[in-house]
């Protein structure tokens, strides 16, 4: 194999594995650091969907306070004020509570009222045994804890309760009961939530999708092997990070989803083909205009040396003489090469 094709080989082997390095340094390096900042977006986001939650939670019980600490709640809740419900818990009312459960427990934990309000509808929903019970289990399994709200299941949603003690409007006087005000965490909520947040979330009771899709019952069983506070799955054209939200007895209750679009993923991996086309198009027209210089400068004045040596071999009385171009090593060689020729001819002239 003559110089030419070993120099173009060479050239080909540098182009390909400068090719090669590319593609690695683009997936190991940036596509690393990509999903790194997905990662660090996701868990941005689902911090501010627990501090949403948390900032709901509280405004929850501001209004519940509002309600608690006033005279015609109290003497409701002692049984002396029967048109309490008829005057205030009231479609009106309950619009502005921004709440869809509404209720209140006398000092012997019976309840003296528990109410359901379907806001998109405007209408009243009846309660069930089922659901009263539900939330008096959960009030009596707190009361010692001195917690006073929190998330727990409700009819296959999740929802926002706070539990306040009743008493008169300047707080004075023995508790006369508990007030009861809970926000069912609905699409609508979910909605307001997302715009907060500023992406896509949902909230599904972990009883309810424990044995459901896939993708809730992987996230739950990491979450659980793990002990993580997020599992973050960034496959696909959209980026989806999963974590527990627990009720108020602590225990992993909700399991919330976040979901972000994948843009600079999306956008590198648009013109990934293009960056590649470029950098080996580059790539290519280096070593072109590289075996363009070796050839000129190198390769010909090589085989026309070779090229005059065979000649002059062949001939022993040629006079004629390498022509010497530049002053590098070739240069040198060339001008050696006419010496011996010289000394040569010197030496038969002699004889």
């Amino acid at each position: 194999m003559n110089l030419n094709k070993r120099t173009l080989l060479y050239l080909a082997g540098i182009v390909s594995g400068l090719a090669v390095l590319f593609i690695v340094f683009f997936y190991l390096i940036v596509i690393a650091s990509i999903k790194d900042i997905e990662r660090s977006q996701v868990e941005k986001i689902m911090a501010r969907a627990k501090e949403a939650l948390r900032n709901e939670l509280v405004t929850l019980e501001k209004t519940a306070l509002s309600w608690s600490e006033w005279d015609d709640t109290y003497y409701f809740a002692g049984g002396s004020n029967p048109g309490f419900v008829d005057k205030y818990i009231n479609k009106e009312s309950l619009s502005s509570l921004d709440a869809e459960v509404v209720g209140v427990i006398n000092n012997n934990e019976q309840f003296m009222l528990l109410r359901k309000y379907d806001g998109t509808n405007e209408t009243y929903v009846p309660t069930t045994e089922d659901e009263t019970r539900s939330i008096a289990e959960t009030y009596k399994s707190l009361k010692a804890g001195g917690i006073n709200k929190g998330f727990m299941p409700y009819n296959g949603k999740p929802l926002m309760i706070t539990f306040n003690n009743i008493t008169t409007s300047d707080t004075s006087g023995p508790t006369n009961g508990i007030f009861v005000l809970g926000k069912i965490i609905n699409d609508e909520a979910l909605a307001g939530l997302s715009s907060v947040v500023q992406a896509e979330m949902k909230m599904e009771l972990i009883e309810v999708v424990a044995n459901g899709k896939a993708e809730y019952t992987n996230a739950i069983k990491y979450l659980d092997d793990n002990r993580n506070e997020i599992l973050i799955n960034n496959e696909g054209l959209q980026i989806a990070g999963y974590s527990y939200f627990k009720d108020i007895t602590q225990k992993p209750i909700i399991l919330a989803k976040v979901v972000v679009p994948r843009d600079i993923y999306i956008n590198i991996n648009k013109n990934y083909l293009f960056f590649l086309a470029t950098a080996i198009i580059g790539m290519v027209g280096c070593a072109i205009l590289m075996y363009r210089y070796i050839k000129l400068e190198i390769l010909s004045r090589i085989t026309a040396i070779s090229e005059f040596l065979e000649v002059h071999t062949s001939d022993e009385n040629s006079s004629t003489r390498i022509r010497v171009e530049g002053n590098d090593e070739i240069a040198g060689l060339e001008n050696n090469i006419n010496k011996i020729i010289d000394s040569f001819e010197k030496r038969k002239r002699s004889k």
